[in-house]
């Protein structure tokens, strides 16, 4: 206990927490046969939150290490690319697909 946290704190957060998940999947029953724009705005929230936490903290810790620099600038790049033709891909079989997928 880094920070001197009472134990029965750290105890009463991880339980809190612990019910997020079943919150979080009560919710995705919920909205799941909802409108089509209620359903991009969960996904952009869910996106921006996972965007934020990877920019704000992990890339500025990773990349503050000197140790293989370049390797991680590169593969950083490359996951990019990766993402960046997977989407391309998917907007391209959505557009030709004949019929609306749901």
């Amino acid at each position: 206990m880094k920070a001197n946290t009472e134990r029965t704190t750290i105890i009463r957060l991880i339980l809190l927490f612990s019910l997020f998940t079943p919150f979080g999947i009560l919710i995705g029953i919920l909205i799941d046969n909802s409108n089509y724009l209620i359903i991009s705005i969960f996904i952009g929230v869910s996106a921006g939150t996972f965007i934020y936490i990877s920019t704000s903290n992990i890339i500025v810790e990773e990349f503050s290490f000197t140790v293989h620099r370049y390797t991680k600038f590169i593969l950083y790049l490359l996951g990019g690319i990766v993402i960046a033709s997977v989407v391309t891909l998917i907007k391209i079989n959505v557009d030709t697909t004949p019929f609306r997928i749901r």
